[in-house]
């Protein structure tokens, strides 16, 4: 079992999350991964991300997306994931102090 914490940055998942707001994401190697759950996916060239699961194939491989789709990377350019990827689903979300930019 693993805890992280990441502070956000950009708008791909806004308005649920906004940049600067911080989420813990837990880990754990029998974790099930299902369509809707905020994950964080170590990805070989963007780093790593926030993503929404949209879709969990027979495989296990994750099709992905955010919430804002004008700003964000979708598994339409990025491709699918497999889930060694998944560095955790999100647990907990604090969103930025009011007037923090």
């Amino acid at each position: 079992m693993q805890l992280r914490l990441f502070k956000l940055a950009g708008h791909s998942m806004w308005p649920a999350y906004r940049d600067a707001d911080y989420v813990l994401v837990w880990r754990h190697r029998r974790q099930r991964l299902e369509r809707g759950d905020v994950v964080v996916v170590r990805h070989a060239r963007l780093g790593c991300i926030v993503k929404r699961i949209d879709a969990v194939a027979p495989n296990g491989s994750l099709r992905l997306s955010g919430d804002h789709a004008p700003l964000s990377t979708s598994s339409d350019v990025i491709g699918a994931v497999a889930p060694e990827q998944v560095v955790g689903k999100v647990v907990w979300h604090l969103p930025r102090p009011r007037g923090v930019t």
